[in-house]
């Protein structure tokens, strides 16, 4: 099935409540987009709306923050597949109290402010380098790389059948002070570099 871009992509991916993110993310794992020209924008518009709400399905340490209005920062190191959408769809919008703001980062840049870090395909080649060094730290690290959660990062975006799925890697996740909510791991395959349950 093919879809047509739904109402709450049209501007902004507001932060709903439980049930209704719930529905959300059921249907974003069932929708499907076209492989054609058109569909590129439409499949970074479904990876942006789960990128946005993990927040909403993954806990991190108090001490991820340096004070109580400190914001979530999500953040694209290397090439931007999302077209600038996820700043249009943070801005004056909070997350369980705190703010949103988006950065962009290079492969030479700290990723140290960021809770959740977007990989780039672009940055494949640094991938044997960079995540050994985000391990241990409470960052999310989220890529559409191949085998990303083999390689030590925790959630991957993967298609089946041009419908977007998600590889957790949960042991790596909760090695970081990463806690993720029943109704994610329920929703993903999970992995750890040996492989994966499903």
């Amino acid at each position: 099935m093919t879809f047509t871009t739904p109402v709450y992509f049209s501007h902004r991916l507001p932060l709903l409540s439980s049930s209704l993110i719930l529905s959300l993310m059921l249907s974003l794992c069932c929708l499907s987009f076209p492989s054609k020209a058109t569909g590129s924008a439409t499949e970074y518009q479904v990876k942006a709306a789960f990128l946005y709400n993990f927040i909403n399905f993954i806990a991190w340490p108090d001490t991820a923050f340096s004070d109580q209005s400190s914001p979530y920062v999500i953040c694209i190191m290397g090439e931007d597949p999302f077209g600038g959408l996820l700043e249009v769809t943070t801005a004056n919008v909070t997350a369980k109290g705190r703010h949103l703001t988006v950065k962009r980062l290079s492969s030479r840049e700290n990723p140290d402010v960021c809770h959740i870090l977007f990989i780039s395909t672009s940055e494949q080649q640094n991938l044997e380098s960079l995540l050994p060094s985000l391990q241990q730290k409470s960052i999310l690290t989220v890529s559409e790389i191949e085998d990303f959660v083999h390689e030590g990062g925790f959630i991957e975006f993967y298609t089946v059948r041009s419908k977007i799925r998600l590889k957790i890697n949960r042991d790596a996740l909760e090695s970081a002070g990463l806690k993720a909510d029943g109704t994610l791991l329920n929703l993903a395959n999970i992995c750890d570099r040996s492989g994966c349950q499903q």
